[in-house]
């Protein structure tokens, strides 16, 4: 077994050109940066299943990722704290659904224009440990993040930027 507990191949573009074989190989790994690269829902899948120990996994820009991929990290991988998916614009609330790693403490969906408040309510639901929170360009609102509020006592960065429905009642509730 591959003794790898980090591995950073961000903006790699020929990561996935041959084989993706590689990704069964990493069982210790912690540590997984992706972002920029093609990286698609098989290989995540493979990830899934073999890299239970992953803790932090960074696939920003990663354009070709999906719902179905990211579900399957958020419940394969109960271990995580930290998930990166800013810029993944095919990322919508399908892939929170079944979020089973309670441990997260950081998550970014900036720019997942398919996260609404369903997703976000899912989010509040299950990440209670939760301590930032980038919701910058969805589709969120008060409602989802008075959720939030309630739910997720330990938060303390919060970004917004970019969302039309989060307002005066979104901002009071986190403050408080």
């Amino acid at each position: 077994a591959c003794p790898l507990i980090e591995l950073n191949v961000a903006s790699c573009a020929r990561i996935c050109e041959g084989t993706t074989q590689w990704a069964c190989k990493l069982p210790q790994v912690e540590v997984l940066t992706l972002s920029g690269s093609p990286i698609d829902d098989q290989v995540l899948h493979l990830i899934a299943t073999h890299s239970r120990r992953l803790a932090s996994l960074n696939l920003c820009r990663c354009t070709l990722v999906q719902d179905p991929a990211v579900a399957a990290i958020v419940t394969k991988c109960t271990s995580l704290t930290v998930l990166l998916l800013a810029g993944c614009f095919a990322i919508g609330d399908a892939a929170l659904a079944n979020i089973a790693a309670p441990a997260i403490v950081e998550l970014n969906l900036a720019g997942c224009q398919g996260v609404s408040d369903e997703g976000v309510g899912h989010i509040a639901k299950q990440l209670r440990k939760l301590q930032v929170l980038s919701l910058a360009g969805t589709t969120a609102s008060d409602t989802a993040i008075l959720q939030v509020a309630s739910s997720c006592p330990g938060l303390q960065i919060f970004d917004a930027k970019g969302c039309p429905g989060i307002g005066d009642a979104a901002v009071c509730a986190l403050a408080e």
